[in-house]
């Protein structure tokens, strides 16, 4: 009598299947729509981890414009609260609004600098200066 020999394998994961992707995109997509954009909270409703959501997005241009759809319109949401709260008379809400988008009228915290550096009656261009600071280092190590 012959004893029959047994090898154990281990059984592979099942890939899924392009529909089920599919379907699990689209759950997704309702979640993320349904919690205004937030992703964790998105994907751990549908049971789809964050790293298989940037992949997706990555790889799938549909799924990417659906989420950047719905993002756009998150913005478009707090923008419309930022607008209620400003014509509220919300003074912190003006001065975010002016150091956001008034920016180019001078409202914000951001100094803006040009590469001029001007002495006197002097015009002097920064990049041109650090160029022959350079030079004169090397002359002096030679």
């Amino acid at each position: 009598m012959t004893k029959k020999t047994t090898t154990k394998t281990q059984a592979k994961p099942k890939k899924k299947s392009t529909k089920q992707a599919l379907s699990n995109k689209e759950l997704l997509i309702e979640a993320l729509a349904k919690t205004k954009g937030i992703i964790a909270t998105a994907c751990k409703s549908v049971n789809v981890s964050r790293r298989t959501f940037y992949n997706w997005k990555e790889e799938d241009p549909e799924f990417a414009e659906a989420v950047e759809e719905i993002m756009e319109n998150q913005i478009d949401t707090v923008e419309s609260k930022l607008i209620d709260n400003i014509e509220s008379g919300d003074t912190t809400a003006i001065i975010f609004y002016l150091k956001t988008k008034g920016r180019k009228r001078g409202y914000g915290d951001k100094l803006e600098v040009d590469n001029n550096l001007k002495l006197k009656d002097c015009d002097i261009d920064i990049k041109d200066w650090l160029s022959l600071k350079a030079s004169k280092k090397k002359d002096k190590e030679q």
